[in-house]
């Protein structure tokens, strides 16, 4: 499950930025971010046995807009982290599902891919750990892994693990 999650945030470089389609020696078609002027390509953090492809960009973006990631169906990534506005959503403090706000404003998800520490508070060592927060936090998302793998699982072939060239008979799995 992490790995689908760190799709959604991998894949937002990807879906807004400059990519370049490429083959790899495998024959499937992988992501290669085209990094933007003033940014170090060597200090980008992608895990080595999890390249980017583009059936995992498009998991991303699918996943990264579908509020059924919430627990009420209501909030979205997209909902808190709008490419209308920056990346944010613009307020003081964000909402999550049944109207809650949290303490703290959403903070850009730009360039998230060049940082080893995530949120304002730098709780999150890592992209795959960060991804994991807002889906199970009762003011943000209000789910459980559990029953976001269920819901996938129940969309008829959409998000079945799509990293992988069987993938329509594939199952998501925590």
């Amino acid at each position: 499950m992490r790995r689908v999650f760190i799709f959604i945030i991998i894949s937002m470089a990807a879906v807004f930025g400059a990519a370049a389609m490429m083959n790899s020696s495998d024959g499937k078609a992988k992501f290669e971010l085209k990094i933007p002027l003033g940014l170090d390509a060597q200090l980008q953090y992608i895990p080595a046995d999890n390249p980017l492809t583009a059936e995992k960009i498009e998991l991303g973006r699918m996943l990264y807009f579908d509020k059924r990631l919430s627990a009420d169906n209501s909030v979205a990534c997209a909902t808190c982290h709008n490419p209308q506005f920056g990346f944010t959503d613009g307020m003081p403090v964000s909402t999550g599902i049944k109207g809650q706000t949290g303490g703290r404003s959403a903070p850009t998800v730009i360039n998230r891919l060049f940082s080893d520490a995530q949120f304002w508070d730098g709780r999150a060592e890592s992209l795959e750990a960060q991804a994991l927060g807002p889906i199970q936090n009762p003011i943000e998302m209000g789910s459980t892994l559990d029953a976001v793998v269920k819901k996938l699982n129940a969309i008829k072939m959409r998000f079945r693990n799509r990293q992988r060239p069987d993938w329509r008979s594939s199952r998501v799995s925590a």
